[in-house]
């Protein structure tokens, strides 16, 4: 019956519903939390991706990725941390080319895949290195450079030949604290 609410005329309704599933956490709400995803109202969807959180049915990760994508910076906030709490680490596959898209969330998809796949978030921020797109290059190497290892010192090193003049300062200060190891 509380599912069914989550298609009440008023918003306000719809949001209490969305909030009030997140604390009964059944898997049957699922799809229609899923449904609220798209729902016109930004604190609708923002409390539909929060409670699918807090239910970690892995059958909402489609709905949830597409939520990555919305205008509003909460709902995409949650999704993230909704996806990060399914602890999937095949999600990353899923989620590794949503970086290509010029409107991407950096910052949300980033720190998700650290949080579900630290392997896959290193192998992005290489191809992110390699991108035509210098912005991107600055994020890749600026990513890369929080978290060195022996393994990523030489694409740090080859970021030192880069072009632009912010992806070689960005990945001198990292390769310069290894160089001598």
């Amino acid at each position: 019956a509380l599912a069914k609410t989550l298609r009440d005329s008023d918003a306000g309704v719809r949001a209490a519903a969305a909030r009030a599933l997140a604390e009964i956490k059944s898997n049957q709400a699922t799809s229609p939390l899923v449904g609220a995803l798209g729902d016109s109202d930004e604190r609708v969807r923002t409390y539909a991706a929060y409670a699918l959180g807090e239910i970690k049915d892995t059958a909402a990760a489609p709905g949830l990725i597409a939520a990555l994508r919305d205008p509003c910076w909460t709902v995409r906030d949650q999704a993230a941390w909704a996806l990060r709490e399914l602890r999937n680490p095949r999600l990353a596959a899923e989620i590794t080319p949503l970086l290509d898209s010029p409107d991407a969330d950096v910052d949300h998809i980033v720190w998700l895949l650290r949080h579900v796949s630290p392997d896959d978030a290193r192998q992005a921020f290489l191809r992110m290195m390699k991108a035509k797109d210098v912005k991107t290059r600055r994020r890749g190497v600026r990513f890369l450079a929080e978290s060195v290892t022996p393994a990523v010192l030489p694409h740090l090193f080859s970021a030192l030949r880069d072009a632009d003049v912010d992806v070689r300062l960005l990945a001198n200060h990292p390769v310069g604290q290894h160089a001598f190891e």
